[in-house]
């Protein structure tokens, strides 16, 4: 907690993958009763549609070092949480029964998070303090997404789903904006 608490660039990140874990997680939970509502409730369809998904992160993943090295730690950072964020606004503003495959859109933030973040607690924390951090990161994240949740849900039950995607990503952008401006060099 010391470490955290005392380390600007380390608080910094733990920061980041709490608004991160949230944005990779909203639409992944929420969308289900949508996916219902357009006549997708076949139990097998919906599997087979998030394991293609987990395929797509796992791609991601792999060559998450070269693309990385081909457009740098910074954009990738600020990318992925632009990228979720241009999701909401299309799952919010989209009257697309298929508007669901934005979620593919999703997995290259969702395949490139941990190898981005951890390399970057890598790179800051010696490795006595490493696991420590990385479960701090996580409970921040999980604390965070529920703290969310609980404003998502009563804002989706009085004005929709889609209009609690269009205020995520407002919230996120303003969360991103605040990120950017306080990251530490």
């Amino acid at each position: 907690m010391r470490t955290v608490l005392r380390d600007g660039r380390v608080r910094w990140l733990v920061l980041y993958y709490a608004a991160l874990f949230v944005w990779l997680r909203l639409a992944f939970y929420t969308y289900q009763p949508k996916l219902e509502e357009i006549g997708r409730r076949d139990l097998l369809a919906i599997g087979a549609l998030f394991a293609a998904l987990n395929v797509a992160a796992a791609i991601v993943s792999r060559f998450a070092h070269r693309i990385v090295g081909f457009f740098g730690d910074r954009s990738i950072l600020f990318g992925m949480q632009a990228a979720l964020l241009a999701s909401f606004v299309f799952l919010g503003r989209s009257r697309w029964d298929l508007a669901f495959l934005v979620f593919f859109v999703q997995q290259a933030p969702f395949g490139l998070h941990f190898p981005v973040l951890y390399n970057a607690t890598n790179r800051l924390l010696p490795s006595e303090r490493r696991g420590t951090v990385l479960s701090l990161q996580s409970l921040v994240g999980r604390l965070a997404f529920a703290g969310y949740f609980a404003l998502f849900g009563p804002w989706v039950d009085a004005f929709g789903l889609e209009s609690a995607y269009l205020v995520s990503a407002a919230i996120g952008g303003v969360v991103l904006v605040a990120l950017t401006a306080t990251r530490p060099r």
